[in-house]
């Protein structure tokens, strides 16, 4: 069995028209922020800058386009390797289950960098997604710190579930057509500069040492490793594991 490390953490006392905006006005933010939950019905905001429908035109459409089938927002970006791995089995899903799935990419970037991308792979690959291009508003919608990052939103337009791509099994897409979100192991929106597993009565401004080992995957924090600095001085404190193999 490939053991994994979740987060390690040494000597680091410092550890984050539609509906439209107007709707959105409330549940909103940023990275950190609450935004849309499961369970919530998912206001028909119109999305401005849509590929892959008419041609090379870029349309705009409301979410209840897409009404009557499970909707699937994936937020990724050109320099995320791991979004872009997952692009074969979100392939594969779209063209078996395209009655009832509608797979849609939302990245951020600017337009002519994303869709080149896009046309590449359509090129090379032959993906052929439905896609938003220089999305502001669905970001903000469903804020999030690390990327894959995928929510479902059942046919009645509620969010069944948001997830990492782990997720992405074909029996989950199942269930999830059905209406059932319960057996999703849904994404924390971590804050990777806290300490792990810490609340926020937690003192992480006096820590000295701090150290965490677990075994498994934690959805919501990105594989790799990263330094730890002091905000005040920037002096090199510390450096975290995350999802990644103990003898990588």
């Amino acid at each position: 069995m490939k053991l994994r490390i979740c987060f390690l953490l040494l000597s680091c006392p410092f550890f984050g028209v539609y509906a439209q905006d107007k709707d959105l006005l409330g549940v909103s933010g940023r990275a950190g922020g609450v935004g849309i939950v499961i369970g919530q019905r998912v206001p028909d905001v119109l999305i401005p800058n849509i590929s892959g429908l008419k041609g090379s035109e870029l349309v705009s459409l409301p979410l209840s386009a897409f009404k009557g089938k499970l909707l699937i927002l994936d937020f990724w970006a050109t320099y995320c390797i791991p979004c872009i791995a997952n692009f074969p089995q979100m392939k594969m899903l779209q063209e078996k289950y395209r009655n009832d799935l509608q797979v849609i990419l939302v990245n951020n970037e600017p337009v002519a960098r994303a869709a080149t991308f896009l046309q590449k792979r359509k090129n090379e690959h032959r993906e052929a997604f439905t896609a938003i291009l220089a999305d502001t508003l669905l970001n903000k919608t469903f804020p999030h710190r690390t990327i894959p990052h995928y929510v479902w939103i059942g046919r009645d337009g509620k969010v069944l579930a948001i997830t990492g791509e782990e997720e992405l099994q074909e029996a989950k897409l199942l269930q999830a057509m059905a209406g059932e979100g319960g057996t999703f192991v849904n994404k924390k929106n971590i804050d990777p500069a806290l300490p792990l597993f810490s609340s926020a009565d937690f003192p992480a401004e006096g820590l000295v040492r701090y150290g965490l080992f677990t075994k498994g995957r934690v959805s919501g924090l990105a594989s790799g490793t990263r330094f730890r600095k002091a905000k005040s001085s920037g002096v090199l404190v510390g450096r975290a594991f995350t999802n990644t193999g103990f003898f990588n």
